[in-house]
């Protein structure tokens, strides 16, 4: 869907800098009217965001342990979907775009990460998603659907040793030639940094862009100076 449609009613976006938090004026709109899933002054949503090989597993590892809150992955959702929902019409799917390689459509992908959240809330007073949403259109949906997300956290590294980790770890296909790996490296990264971008200027109140290229407590400490007004007991 284009971004200037409005993801939850499909009205044509008439202006960037409107009050409705979808950017739409419509009084179709359900948005204007539709409860939240859950209660974010109680129940915290927090994305930790970062390229491949930027040390998002261990920050949210760090974040689980300060905080208790629940870690949920897009990935995990997808894979127990298709492990657990059996023969049903959304698992099957789900495992047929996965064989293909495809990207599961965005909607089906925060169904899953509802369903998780309806499922874990009643535990914990906040949750972590990492690595998602990974652009703005995500971002609109997953609001839309669930809650508004209390803070973005985008773990920023220099282009450069991004790429020397991704040619160590990244899969490619064997007849490339190393030409060719870098290109699909550069494409990759450009992407990511395009798609963040985009995310980070939609919310510039509520995201914070930390830099990695520093010890792991220092970063640790960068984010958790962000967060603690908003997930520490009494935070707003």
């Amino acid at each position: 869907m284009e971004d200037n449609i409005c993801t939850s009613c499909g009205t044509f976006i008439p202006d960037k800098d409107i009050g409705c938090p979808l950017k739409c004026r419509d009084p179709r709109c359900s948005a204007y009217n539709k409860p939240p899933l859950i209660d974010i002054s109680r129940t915290h949503i927090i994305c930790l965001l970062g390229a491949p090989q930027s040390g998002k597993s261990l920050q949210c590892d760090k974040l689980v342990a300060r905080y208790g809150y629940c870690l949920l992955t897009a990935e995990e959702v997808l894979y127990a979907e298709v492990k657990e929902g059996g023969q049903s019409k959304r698992a099957r799917c789900v495992a047929d775009v996965i064989q293909r390689g495809d990207r599961v459509p965005d909607q089906i992908v925060v169904n899953l990460i509802k369903e998780a959240i309806i499922r874990e809330s009643p535990t914990t007073n906040g949750f972590i998603i990492k690595g998602y949403p990974k652009d703005k259109k995500q971002a609109l949906i997953f609001e839309r659907t669930i809650a508004p997300i209390c803070a973005f956290i985008y773990l920023e590294s220099l282009p450069d040793i991004l790429a020397a980790r991704l040619r160590q770890t990244y899969y490619f296909d064997p007849e490339l030639t190393e030409e060719q790996k870098e290109e699909v490296i550069m494409r990759k990264l450009a992407k990511f940094t395009w798609d963040v971008n985009m995310l980070m200027r939609e919310y510039p109140k509520k995201a914070r862009r930390i830099n990695t290229n520093k010890p792991i407590n220092e970063v640790f400490d960068d984010i958790t100076y962000f967060l603690d007004p908003i997930a520490m007991p009494g935070g707003k």
